[in-house]
């Protein structure tokens, strides 16, 4: 059995793809365009009663998990769940990739507030975007 080796040395491991991944539109010189990023939010941070699959208080049950499939549904790590303060940086991203207006401080106080309605604000977000 002989095993074919590639003419040339792989230097790089293979990268893995994400549903997500930064617009080439949002940036441009190394800025993002603001005019852009006009979108708001599909829902509010407290329309967690509204909503029977993202209910704050069924989430916190098993709080570990529900970040886990956030961050695996934004594409990326799932021990980014593990992390203290991951759901902002999570935030960010996602508001940054589906070009929805706010501010980094927006986000922090958002998540510093009440993380379970960011994070329910977000899965919502990306139901609404087909992700």
């Amino acid at each position: 059995m002989t095993t074919k080796l590639p003419s040339t040395p792989i230097t790089q491991q293979p990268r893995s793809t994400s549903k997500l991944s930064l617009a080439s539109k949002l940036m441009t010189n190394n800025h993002i365009d603001h005019e852009i990023c006009e979108k708001a939010w599909s829902s509010g941070l407290c329309d967690c009663q509204d909503d029977q699959k993202h209910n704050c208080l069924s989430s916190l049950c098993c709080w570990p998990f529900f970040k886990y499939t956030l961050a695996m549904r934004i594409g990326e790590s799932p021990f980014v769940s593990l992390i203290p303060c991951a759901v902002f940086a999570l935030r960010v991203k996602l508001r940054t990739v589906l070009s929805i207006k706010g501010s980094i401080i927006d986000d922090f106080f958002a998540v510093l507030c009440c993380e379970p309605c960011a994070v329910c604000q977000m899965s919502r977000e990306l139901d609404n975007a087909g992700l």
